[in-house]
């Protein structure tokens, strides 16, 4: 069974919980999170891009 770990206090947890069971707070949904890195990436991406060409 594979575990992680809370993002607010550090319990170890089932990856298929959503909330932790010692403090209650809810995990994030992890395609989630790789939807905001790949819209920041895209971001940067476009940022550098205007400062090349203007």
């Amino acid at each position: 069974m594979e575990t992680q770990k809370c993002v607010e206090c550090g319990t170890e947890i089932k990856n298929a919980d959503q909330t932790c069971p010692q403090c209650g707070a809810e995990q994030p949904v992890k395609w989630m999170v790789w939807l905001v890195y790949a819209l920041l990436g895209l971001f940067v991406i476009g940022a550098i891009y205007r400062l090349i060409r203007p």
